[in-house]
């Protein structure tokens, strides 16, 4: 039997949980949703097929009903097809990588728009998307003109 940490342990305690959008006006602004190639590319090899597909069917079901849903361990490994351990580990690892969050409500609040992969996390990367990451990044920041207030 694998140890669970405390976010396993508050999903256990609070279950069924209600689910939020985590949201940042920054991260809304530049980042990509959940469903986004971008994220599939880039992120995946990162947090993990379970942890894309969550993120994915979260915001769908926090499209239908904004103000959050109710979500047990069992809902959501049954629309994964994994386990309710699996399910409980791969929010736990959301949590860890700042994509989620439980708030001082006692929600679970997750991100449907994700936030570019971060220096740190591109190096760990295979080369190959390393490098077709750096490319993105570069494209993208010739593209942006940098505007300044000049009173």
């Amino acid at each position: 039997m694998r140890p669970i940490g405390p976010t396993q342990t508050w999903l256990i305690e609070h279950e069924p949980f209600t689910v939020v959008r985590l949201h940042d006006d920054v991260i809304d602004a530049v980042g990509q949703t959940a469903a986004h190639p971008y994220v599939e590319r880039f992120w995946l090899p990162i947090i993990g097929p379970s942890s894309v597909l969550a993120l994915r069917r979260i915001a769908q079901w926090l499209d239908a009903s904004p103000a959050g849903v109710e979500v047990s361990l069992g809902l959501l490994a049954g629309d994964l097809g994994i386990g309710q351990a699996a399910a409980s580990r791969t929010l736990a690892r959301l949590v860890g990588f700042e994509l989620a969050a439980i708030t001082p409500a006692d929600q679970l609040a997750v991100r449907t728009v994700l936030p570019p992969l971060p220096r740190r996390l591109t190096m760990r990367l295979p080369n190959h998307l390393a490098t077709a990451h750096e490319d993105l990044v570069r494209a993208a920041a010739r593209s942006t003109k940098v505007v300044t207030d000049a009173a």
